[in-house]
């Protein structure tokens, strides 16, 4: 039987020295004089990855230690080619027993490392590397959909008949075309002594190919409307996939496998990595004997949510507050602006603000002394003084995506509310906490500091309460949102109308072809003549039904 992958995960509160100790126990094994080989540390960017190299540096002067990426490794070719050509190198040294140390690399360059590099080192993840399982969706429109068409082939996809899987033609001439048009258009060609792509196709339709090669994931196929187009008929060819190949490659490659991030099994990569994968997640709080605490026990702490009921989302965001807010009526401006009104009320001055960066800014934060900063602020420190922060962003799982969830569940054997809650979690819980968690509530030795912290809704206040067990909740001050579809009963009803379309637009194509008569075509196609009169009349006005009436 083969045994199951391990990765370790070191979960603590924020402010209690996860990267600093493991930092710290990583030099001390490299000091040993037995120890022979590597340890790769990645961290979320280039630049944590620089202040990571620092700090490492500086508590242990005499352990080598290289940092690895673009800014660091200069040349004409492309630069993940650069960094890969790099990290054999170094792995070559190590080897030959020239090299014991450390490489400082980011999560991007760490997931493209070839297999025989990751399993001769350790790997140390600061962060989940959420970018090794996403959720892909590829729109196509008629015309490069054409150019994709000679390469696959569809097969039903019974849980749903609103969607189709795709996977690439199986005689080998398509099959080579394919690899050389990736080659080509990804790897590049070598000319005068540097590399050019081959631009004849789009990025995302070499994407696709090269997916449906690795053969990894299941790709689903669906039809929906153009909304650009000014021609009713037109429609856009939507290619969709939850990739997880990165996750299964780092987790399979790696002997030693060591991630320093909260609540990961409630991530998608933890997820994936326990259901689909079947590797066993430890999670501990204790590094080289030294336990850390696992929640903020912090006594003065109060946490006020914009709304009340019901959640926060981008369509409210952008939406009216006189037509989404109770007892808000007469209150003519869009609940972006009011949210941010909301937190000035509720804290004044001196504050962090964490929100989605194309939203604009309705004060000037900078007379206020409020630090303005974009969602996941991972690594961000610096800002312990501050007792006051608003999380005003919005990141829940667009309406596309929960379709996929719902329809890819079934083949990854997670159900599609786990997967929902999971996406969740990892886009707008968890750094709705991480932000906020840049304030005071990083230090542990003043439990008593009075804090304050807005966020958009129920959620993300219960979701800070687990984390911090002593908050208080105050609901006071925020709103009720009129009562509307979740977006996951929405799906739901979207997936019927679907399926209830496709099997009208059989009909009518039938019917156009003189297959039988009207009722020849209900017995075909299951329906009643009632039912077919209701479809006609609930799709007369869509794109793709009205040519066909």
């Amino acid at each position: 039987m083969q045994k199951k992958p391990i990765v370790t995960a070191i979960t603590a509160a924020l402010g209690t020295g996860k990267t600093f100790e493991t930092l710290k126990l990583i030099g001390k094994i490299h000091k040993h004089p037995d120890c022979k080989g590597v340890t790769y540390w990645a961290s979320l960017t280039n630049e944590l990855s620089a202040k990571s190299l620092e700090r490492f540096n500086h508590m242990h002067p005499t352990v080598k230690a290289v940092r690895i990426d673009g800014e660091t490794i200069k040349g004409d070719d492309f630069e993940s080619d650069r960094i890969q050509d790099e990290l054999t190198r170094v792995h070559k040294q190590t080897v030959l027993g020239e090299f014991n140390g450390v490489v400082f690399l980011s999560h991007a360059s760490l997931l493209q490392t070839n297999k025989h590099i990751l399993n001769f080192g350790r790997v140390v993840v600061d962060e989940i590397p959420s970018s090794a399982v996403q959720l892909l969706t590829l729109t196509q429109t008629e015309q490069t959909y054409k150019h994709l068409f000679q390469y696959v082939q569809f097969e039903p996809c019974p849980k749903n008949p609103k969607f189709q899987k795709v996977r690439l033609k199986d005689d080998e001439e398509t099959q080579a075309d394919a690899i050389k048009l990736v080659e080509n258009s990804v790897t590049g060609i070598k000319a005068k002594g540097k590399r050019r792509r081959d631009n004849t196709f789009s990025k995302e339709f070499i994407q696709l190919l090269k997916y449906m090669l690795d053969g990894f994931e299941i790709i689903y196929y669906t039809t929906v409307a153009d909304p650009d187009s000014e021609s009713a008929g037109q429609i856009l060819h939507v290619f969709q996939a939850i990739v997880y190949h990165p996750a299964k490659h780092l987790i399979e490659s790696t002997k030693d496998l060591i991630i320093l991030g909260s609540n990961i099994k409630d991530s998608m990569f933890g997820l994936v990595a326990e259901t689909v994968i079947g590797a066993e997640i430890f999670e501990t709080n204790v590094i080289y004997g030294k336990e850390l605490t696992r929640h903020h026990m912090h006594t003065n702490v109060r946490i006020v949510p914009y709304l009340t009921k019901r959640n926060f989302s981008k369509t409210l965001k952008n939406s009216m507050v006189n037509t989404s807010l109770v007892d808000r009526e007469t209150e003519y401006k869009t609940v972006v602006e009011d949210i941010q009104d909301f937190a000035h009320q509720v804290l004044g001055r001196d504050y962090l603000l964490f929100k989605n960066e194309d939203d604009k800014e309705y004060y000037n934060y900078e007379s206020l002394n409020v630090v303005v900063r974009g969602l996941h602020s991972h690594g961000i420190n610096g800002y312990e003084h501050i007792t006051k922060a608003a999380f005003v962003g919005s990141a829940n799982p667009a309406p596309d995506e929960l379709k996929l969830l719902g329809v890819a569940s079934h083949e990854l054997g997670i159900g599609s509310k786990t997967m929902s809650k999971a996406v969740l979690t990892e886009r707008y819980l968890d750094p709705c906490f991480q932000d906020i968690g840049r304030t005071a509530i990083r230090n542990h030795d003043e439990l008593e500091t009075p804090c304050t912290f807005v966020v958009p809704d129920m959620r993300a206040a219960l979701y800070l309460k687990e984390r911090i067990p002593n908050a208080v909740i105050d609901t006071s001050l925020g709103y009720e949102r009129i009562k509307q579809t979740s977006p996951e009963v929405q799906a739901k009803r979207d997936l019927a109308a679907e399926a209830k379309k496709q099997v009208l637009i059989s009909f009518l194509l039938d019917k156009r072809a003189k297959v039988g008569n009207l009722k020849q075509l209900c017995e075909k196609h299951g329906i009643s003549k009632s039912s077919y009169e209701r479809y006609r009349k609930d799709f007369k006005h869509d794109p793709v039904v009205k040519p066909l009436l």
